[in-house]
């Protein structure tokens, strides 16, 4: 199933006791605007705490190849690079 455009991708992360349970959890669902549109009302109605995760992408040249290496770091990180 293609990502249909401007829907985000939700992966859960769920526990697995058995393969059965793997294969349960990896089943694609197709959702309605709707359905999102109720997911971000009850995302909305809970308050953001604690830090949030950016992505930093850095790309560096070695030889003749451009390299890129993603990072998630935490946004409350007051580190300087």
């Amino acid at each position: 199933m293609a990502k249909k455009p401007g829907m985000p991708t939700i992966i859960p992360i769920p526990g697995a006791g058995s393969a059965e349970r793997v294969k349960e959890n990896m089943t694609l669902v197709d959702m309605s605007k709707e359905d999102m549109a109720e997911i971000d009302k009850i995302i909305s109605s809970f308050p953001q705490t604690g830090g949030r995760y950016v992505l930093i992408e850095l790309k560096y040249r070695h030889g003749s190849h451009t390299n890129t290496v993603q990072i998630w770091r935490s946004s409350s990180t007051t580190d300087v690079w």
